[in-house]
């Protein structure tokens, strides 16, 4: 093995030294041999059937690849297990193949101790329980191929990018330490698809982004959380945040919308008994009750689109931003008095929605509800006469002829209908 020498004198004074016949001792005094800072990379091309042992200590700042044509598939407790003493650093680890193991509890890639920069996976990890376990530290993560199993983070992530499919029936994403910035741009799928017991700082859901929980899409426990969920995609299940550190969700921006919503269409709930519930900015449709206990849900600055009669246990409060509901099936039921001193409140009329002459209420507050500083409006309509109010503790939306969109069951009348015959 070679060695490499760094200086701590310039190269002029070196060829000095030498030029006058320095001894060794002197040129020791001033020169440090070091051994190489990067040892081989491994490379599998072909099909292995052992677990493999990637080592910070061995192989210092070395790559580990997994060719498209190779495969490790093996019946070992890990397939790759990423060692290290304190302070070792390994470079990427990158699978284009497939990384497997068959091992009832075994851990598909399992980072045991050490520092490895990158993960970046375009195959396949699959194991029938954990397909990550990270007790080290990792710089980054991106999957775009599939991922087929547990992800258990017991240590540190500096960002985790997924654009390909993260699945497991139970407890997909589990993060038991911390994440700096978690970027979803494809699907996470399971009965509990994010659970964190740890911190995570970002949780961006893009565009093309999905999580979905058949149980909670997003389970946050214990005494870390999340601090923002900026979800411009499809959260589909449950959010359920038994900590005491308030969630903060923001939207899509321009036309984008990014959905909370319940799993096969159905209304979803939101949970954050101990902690209240803020929305920041950004373009929401709504699908899910809301439960804060006797804390607060606040619109700070985001836009809420309601189109079904969802109920708010808690109080709700906004201070700017828009709750656009429409009158035919949404309405908002608070059990708390409502403070919307700021922001609008637009009473969304649908084309395709019957309208009967009466009164619709949007907003249901309990006693002491205060609207004193928001603006109503209703939106536009042709044939539809409609105008929205506050009437007590309630907001509603009065109708003063029949409209109707869509179709009608039964159509009564008690008095007369006339009409002339018109050449055609």
């Amino acid at each position: 093995m070679g060695r490499s020498v760094q200086g701590t004198i310039g190269q002029k004074k070196l060829r000095q030294l030498l030029m006058a016949g320095a001894s060794p001792a002197i040129l020791a005094a001033h020169l440090i041999v070091i051994l190489p800072s990067h040892a081989a990379d491994i490379t599998i091309s072909s099909s292995i059937t052992t677990g493999t042992v990637w080592s910070g200590t061995l192989n210092p700042n070395s790559n580990f690849t997994v060719t498209n044509s190779g495969t490790i598939n093996t019946a070992n407790a890990h397939g790759v297990t990423i060692t290290g003493t304190a302070g070792s650093q390994l470079g990427t680890l990158l699978n284009n193949g497939r990384i497997t193991t068959t091992a009832a509890n075994g851990r598909a890639v399992f980072i045991q101790a050490g520092s490895v920069a990158a993960l970046v996976n375009t195959g396949t990890i699959s194991a029938p329980t954990y397909a990550l376990w990270n007790a080290g530290s990792l710089g980054t993560m991106s999957n775009s191929g599939l991922i087929d199993g547990r992800l258990v983070n017991m240590s540190t992530i500096g960002a985790f990018t997924n654009t390909g499919t993260l699945t497991y029936t139970s407890f997909t994403w589990d993060n038991e330490a911390q994440i700096q910035t978690f970027t979803n741009s494809g699907l996470i799928y399971g009965d509990r698809a994010i659970y964190s017991q740890g911190t995570i700082g970002t949780l961006i859901n893009a565009r093309t982004g999905t999580i979905q929980g058949t149980i909670n899409a997003i389970t946050i426990t214990g005494v870390g959380g999340i601090n923002s969920i900026a979800n411009s995609g499809l959260i589909i299940g449950n959010i359920l945040n038994s900590g005491t550190i308030t969630p903060t969700i923001s939207g899509g921006t321009l036309t984008t919308i990014g959905t909370l919503t319940g799993t096969l269409g159905s209304i979803g709930t939101i949970t954050s008994a101990n902690a209240g519930l803020l929305f920041s900015a950004g373009n929401l449709y709504l699908n899910d009750n809301i439960n804060v206990g006797t804390n607060t849900v606040t619109n700070a600055g985001a836009s809420l689109r309601v189109t079904s009669a969802l109920s708010i246990t808690g109080t709700l409060m906004q201070s700017a931003g828009t709750i656009q509901i429409e009158p035919s099936a949404g309405r908002l039921v608070v059990n708390r008095p409502v403070s919307l001193t700021g922001g609008t409140v637009v009473s969304g009329l649908n084309s395709i929605s019957n309208y009967i002459a009466g009164d619709y209420t949007i907003i249901a507050g309990a006693a002491g509800s205060n609207y004193t500083g928001l603006s109503l409006s209703t939106s536009t309509l042709t044939g539809a006469s409609a105008a929205t109010s506050i009437s007590g503790n309630n907001v509603i939306t009065t109708f003063n002829n029949n409209y109707v969109g869509g179709t009608l069951a039964t159509l009564s009348n008690s008095g007369t209908i006339s009409g002339s015959k018109t050449a055609t």
